[in-house]
């Protein structure tokens, strides 16, 4: 019976996503305009703002990385996120590499100590809560400098934004509790196969955020066209109209809800 019902819930899962690729394909047909526009300034906003700050950074971070630089100094900060967030000790190298790659390097290497058998089930649930983030040169860089034009801006964002993370973890520190405690390694590559495997990878990265942004950037304003976010901008700006929100800055947060560039450039 469980075994059906989970096929059934995933046909039923298949099925509506189906359907929405489906009116998103009819969307892309009737209005072919709009849709070209946007995907154009997805690409505009990654290759003006994304790009140059993203890629020297990611490869720089890969190459440390590998170099397996990082691990020995976050092995240091082990026993502070251990009584801080009462998380394993692997937590304090994912939460660090996390900070310094940027989304979704932490959600990765979650999945892939979780796959080794490295952390379990609910420390892998625990370290969700504040191991995924956004890396400084898209928050200082592409947001602060390029998209809002003051790097100030971009510091006090991100000195938020770990903020925020930490403090979540200290709300989630007594959930998800486990003992499960298991020694770690990570290697250092072969230094000949170091540089190239720094760019091909962030090369690939970049590319992939590239693609991302420029789909929901289509698919925002293909929403935004049909009103589809009109409740919502309504709570929102009702809700925090005593900070000077109006109905614009709060279809701008909407937008930056579903896809953060996009977001920040409304």
């Amino acid at each position: 019976d469980f075994k059906s019902k989970k096929i059934s819930k995933q046909k039923t899962i298949r099925i509506s996503i189906s359907l929405v690729i489906c009116a998103l394909v009819m969307f892309i047909i009737i209005k072919p305009d709009l849709c070209i526009s946007s995907v154009y300034n997805g690409l505009s906003v990654w290759a003006r703002c994304v790009l140059p700050s993203l890629l020297p950074f990611m490869f720089f971070t890969k190459i440390l990385t590998d170099l397996d630089f990082v691990s020995k100094i976050t092995n240091k900060f082990s026993k502070v996120t251990k009584f801080l967030l009462n998380a394993p000790s692997i937590s304090a190298y994912i939460f660090f590499m996390s900070l310094i790659s940027g989304y979704p390097v932490g959600a990765k290497l979650i999945s892939e100590f979780y796959e080794a058998g490295v952390i379990s089930q609910k420390q892998a649930n625990k370290l969700t809560t504040f191991c995924s983030t956004s890396g400084p040169l898209f928050i200082i860089g592409s947001v602060g400098t390029a998209m809002f034009l003051n790097a100030t801006l971009g510091y006090v964002l991100f000195v938020s934004h770990i903020l925020s993370s930490v403090l979540n973890g200290i709300i989630y520190r007594n959930c998800y509790k486990d003992n499960f405690e298991k020694p770690f390694n990570t290697n250092a590559s072969n230094l000949n196969e170091i540089l190239p495997n720094s760019m091909s990878s962030s090369i690939t990265s970049c590319l992939i955020v590239g693609g991302y942004i420029a789909v929901f950037f289509m698919i925002i304003d293909l929403a935004n066209s049909i009103n589809l976010f009109a409740p919502l901008n309504s709570i929102f700006s009702f809700l925090l109209k005593p900070f000077g929100v109006d109905i614009n800055t709060a279809n701008a947060l909407t937008n930056g809800i579903v896809e953060i560039s996009k977001g920040c450039s409304s």
